[in-house]
């Protein structure tokens, strides 16, 4: 997905019920981050986004930087 103007809607179509899944991107300033989802993303919700204990974001440029879920919608 290197097209600009996806929605986020769209993306959780494609992924929903899928697997695991892992999110590496690329911004216009050469930033790296990503996400990784342990589990199938289910139904999209309108309010909030959690995410199960074994789900993380991290960050690789410009710095390393790693962030475990909480398991709480927040």
């Amino acid at each position: 997905m290197d097209t600009d103007g996806r929605s986020f809607y769209r993306l959780l179509h494609c992924v929903q019920l899928q697997g695991p899944t892992l999110f590496v991107c690329k911004d216009t300033a050469g930033g790296v981050f990503g996400a990784f989802a342990g589990g199938s993303w289910g139904e999209p919700r309108t309010t909030a986004f959690g995410g199960a204990r074994d789900s993380f974001l991290f960050r690789l440029e410009p710095e390393i930087g790693f962030h475990w879920a909480t398991g709480e919608d927040t």
